[in-house]
């Protein structure tokens, strides 16, 4: 058994012990609420200064706006005072040249000649525009560019001329081919469309040699036609054709032994 004396500090200890452990806790609590309305004052003060911002902000775009909107009606007063004032001065020159205008005299050569002018330019309008010129051909040659170089074609039925029938007469409508003198560079449209007919006419001169194929399948057989042969292998194989061909169209004989 503890002797009482003992017991009693121990008591006492444990005692203060839960007074300080108190006091602690309350001076913590009151350290966290006053933290917490420092952090309040803060972020009342930061809305403050921020609707104060905005509120200056707004007060001067207004200012800037009314000041605006005086500059325009002063521009505005300054327009129609000048409208105003030129239109006072033209009424004043109207007025003065209605006091001193003249009559002026007429020239009747002056009215003739336009007169004249414009009956000229009636005739010329009514008349009719000459008709082109038509006749007999002196040559055709009717190979349409095919074996010569094509020269051009008539305006009238499109008859394509060689250079062998040259200019002249069309064989078949009879009206005349004429030469046409142009000058390349005035006009880009027609230097255009130029260039597009001679290009079609390289076109269909060189129609035969764009279109040579070599056929590998050819070479495969070893045909007469074929494009990688020489001479001597061209003859053998067509040799060989014409045994083939031979073999093909004869008549066989077939002869049947019967035995009893």
């Amino acid at each position: 058994a503890l002797p009482i004396s003992l017991i009693h500090s121990t008591k006492a200890t444990t005692y203060n012990t839960t007074l300080l452990q108190d006091n602690s806790n309350e001076e913590s609590k009151k350290k966290v609420i006053d933290a917490a309305a420092e952090q309040r004052a803060r972020v009342a003060a930061a809305e403050k200064e921020k609707k104060q911002r905005q509120e200056d902000e707004r007060q001067k775009r207004k200012l800037e706006q009314q000041q605006q909107q005086q500059k325009e009606k002063a521009k505005s007063k300054n327009k129609r005072e000048e409208m105003l004032k030129k239109k006072k001065e033209n009424q004043a020159n109207k007025k003065a040249g209605g006091n001193k205008k003249t009559s002026l005299p007429k020239s009747n050569d002056t009215a003739s000649a336009v007169k004249q002018t414009t009956n000229n330019n009636v005739k010329k309008a009514l008349e009719k525009p000459t008709p082109p010129q038509r006749g007999k051909a002196k040559f055709a040659c009717g190979c349409f560019g095919t074996r010569h170089k094509p020269l051009t074609n008539c305006l009238h039925c499109g008859r394509i001329a060689c250079e062998k029938e040259g200019y002249g007469y069309c064989p078949f409508c009879g009206y005349l081919i004429e030469q046409l003198d142009i000058q390349m560079g005035k006009n880009k449209k027609l230097d255009k469309a130029l260039i597009h007919k001679e290009r079609l006419l390289k076109f269909d001169r060189e129609f035969t040699q764009r279109t040579v194929i070599l056929d590998d399948q050819a070479d495969y057989f070893s045909n007469t036609t074929s494009a990688w042969l020489n001479e001597e292998e061209q003859y053998e194989a067509e040799e060989r054709d014409a045994k083939k061909r031979q073999e093909m169209h004869e008549r066989k004989k077939l002869t049947l032994d019967i035995a009893f």
